[in-house]
């Protein structure tokens, strides 16, 4: 059926006369012309055509479509044989999805055709299709800008991904999840319905190669609108006390369990790292009926701090009862307020990248440390014994270690995705001037050109 064929139909059911349609934009006989298929419109009229049906260019396909859609049917299908362990379907699905490639040429049989052989494989717990997701990701960094396609593509093979790969995608996604999040449609495509969740895990800054950050406002909508969620983990390691856990807790409605977990040897202990410990909290709305739970979990976890059964030493113990213990607010202050400035000093090189929450999104962010890099690692090397040559000549030495929220600052290289090396820099609490001779160090190489 034509599309000016479906047009009359769906005219014709609304018992709307053709002249109410049609004025102003085609002709008594172009619109006759037109209804029997025997022509085409433009699409601006096409659009004018249907917001005078009040019908909306969704609903439209949808008819036009008729009742079977092949592209939601290859997704519910391959989805439900994956959860049913159904491997003769899956193999039959690839099998015709490659089929309709050959036929149609269309890129989107061949990416169902990759999706379906990497759930074999894991199903199988092999790698015979490993291979595949190269396809799917080839397809979407060539995209500049993505569609709704791509989000779809891209959701549904979320799994196959590494957290680099989706670090360096996830800007293009979200850009569009914006415009689409209010379109119900879309959300028949999606592996993983938002109604299907139960544990939330958050991280607000998280430890990877672009140091990306969650959005608050969209994280506290999710949280107030899911109706399964039980209960919201955020790991907030990286910012400790510069999180605020009042101002995100006033946002909550929901009634979930939230955990606040965070390793306290970094940025808790002044940065002297007396004891390798952790903290959780744990916060619920007033509920009586989890009360007794809440006692139970309270004994549970203080029974825990005791140096029987425990890696700590009794010193290390009686380190968390020290009065500034996970309390001063100002030294982590102190210390993101240093990184921001040395990233701020260093955010107009032009040949190397550098990487922290301040200079590289919209909004202002905190981070204890900053990465540099570089295009490849011939260069990432030449860099590196730039710095130390540089420093030799004034006689500092700055310390090679893993870790960051120190007093003084430190290095580390760190390979993110066990290839690309990366310059981590933690400037901890002091500004001196083994940190200006460090900025000197980076600028000159960055004016080589190299």
């Amino acid at each position: 059926m034509e599309v000016g064929e479906v047009i009359k139909k769906i005219r014709m059911n609304k018992n709307i006369p053709s002249n109410k349609v049609y004025k102003d934009v085609l002709s008594r006989p172009a619109a006759a012309k037109f209804e029997k298929g025997l022509s085409d419109t433009s699409v601006k009229k096409f659009l004018y055509i249907l917001d005078t049906l009040n019908i909306s260019l969704e609903e439209f396909e949808v008819i036009y479509k008729g009742a079977e859609d092949k592209d939601l049917k290859y997704t519910s299908n391959y989805i439900n044989a994956y959860y049913n362990k159904d491997f003769a379907k899956l193999q039959k699905i690839a099998d015709s999805a490659s089929k309709d490639y050959l036929e149609s040429e269309n890129e989107k049989f061949r990416h169902y055709q990759a999706i379906v052989r990497l759930l074999i494989d894991d199903l199988n717990e092999t790698d015979i299709y490993k291979t595949e997701v190269d396809v799917l990701k080839q397809y979407l960094v060539q995209c500049n800008v993505w569609g709704y396609y791509e989000i779809i593509l891209f959701t549904n093979s979320l799994s196959f991904y590494s957290c680099e790969f989706i670090d360096i995608v996830y800007s293009r996604a979200k850009s569009k999840l914006l415009e689409l999040k209010n379109m119900r449609r879309y959300r028949n495509f999606l592996s993983l319905p938002e109604e299907v969740t139960d544990i939330l895990i958050i991280e607000p800054l998280r430890y990877s190669k672009y140091l990306t950050t969650f959005n608050e406002e969209e994280i506290i909508n999710f949280i107030n609108n899911n109706q399964t969620l039980k209960a919201v983990i955020i790991d907030y390691t990286l910012l400790s006390n510069a999180f605020s856990i009042d101002s995100f807790l006033k946002k909550i409605k929901s009634n979930v369990f939230i955990f606040f977990i965070k390793s306290t040897l970094k940025l808790d202990q002044a940065g002297l790292e007396f004891a390798n410990s952790a903290q959780l909290l744990l916060y619920v709305k007033e509920n009586k009926s989890i009360l007794e739970y809440i006692k139970n979990l309270r004994i549970l976890l203080e029974g825990q701090r005791c140096t029987l059964g425990s890696s700590l030493s009794y010193y290390e113990v009686c380190q968390l009862d020290y009065p500034t213990f996970n309390k001063d607010k100002q030294y982590v202050r102190k210390v993101m307020a240093n990184n921001k400035e040395f990233s701020y000093e260093l955010k107009d090189l032009k040949n190397i990248n550098v990487i922290h929450p301040s200079i590289n999104y919209e909004e202002s962010f905190d981070a204890p440390f900053l990465f540099l890099t570089v295009k490849n690692n011939e260069v990432y090397f030449k860099l590196t014994e730039h710095i130390t040559d540089y420093l030799e000549k004034y006689n500092i030495t700055i310390p090679q270690r893993n870790s960051f929220g120190f007093r003084n600052l430190s290095l580390e290289t760190i390979q993110m995705n066990k290839v690309d090396n990366v310059l981590k820099i933690a400037p901890g609490k002091i500004n001196g001037l083994r940190q200006q001779y460090l900025l000197q160090a980076v600028q000159s190489f960055d004016k080589k050109n190299i």
